[in-house]
């Protein structure tokens, strides 16, 4: 028998809340990398240069998830949006349901929800993030580490002297600022 990895739930923190996200299934997740190379193709040279500068310590679990591991989500959203100059507001507002409400797949608990664990739906995500939509894109990008690793572990591979060379500026850049 097999684990059915669509209903494994990973747990992320993001403004005060528990989000208890799973994968997408994989028709899907297809489906939306389409929408995503629209934001994320422009932005991953601006990814690489944040190799090895977030905290390490995020990750809730040991998984090795690729290239994407020690990127601080807060750095990231601020370089994918420093690339989407060429989405309007109706794009970007399609691409975010689609990671975080079309497929019933989050479920979120604090103090919007007294506690208890609810479904992520329109309302609850309104009072969430009202006057906190940076936090939605971080968001975002934790539901996308969790759906798309294997193709950042790809890229991984196939830019690795690149990104060892990334690691080695940032590190030495590091300790020449302490």
């Amino acid at each position: 028998m097999y684990v059915m990895k669509q209903t494994e739930k990973k747990e992320f923190l993001v403004c005060g809340h528990s989000f208890f996200v799973n994968k997408f299934p994989a028709m899907k997740s297809a489906s939306i990398s389409a929408d995503l190379a629209k934001v994320i193709g422009p932005a991953i040279g601006g990814l690489f240069s944040l190799i090895g500068t977030g905290e390490q310590g995020r990750k809730s679990d040991g998984d090795a998830n690729g290239i994407l591991d020690g990127i601080d989500p807060k750095d990231a959203v601020s370089v994918i949006g420093s690339s989407l100059g060429t989405l309007d507001g109706d794009e970007m507002e399609r691409i975010i349901k689609r990671l975080l409400l079309d497929y019933n797949n989050i479920s979120v608990s604090g103090p919007v929800t007294e506690g208890k664990v609810k479904p992520l739906d329109l309302d609850l995500f309104n009072e969430i993030f009202c006057g906190e939509t940076q936090d939605i894109f971080v968001l975002c990008w934790d539901v996308i580490n969790l759906n798309f690793q294997s193709f950042f572990k790809n890229i991984g591979r196939q830019f690795g002297d690149q990104i060892a060379s990334m690691e080695n500026l940032n590190s030495s850049d590091m300790a020449s600022s302490t």
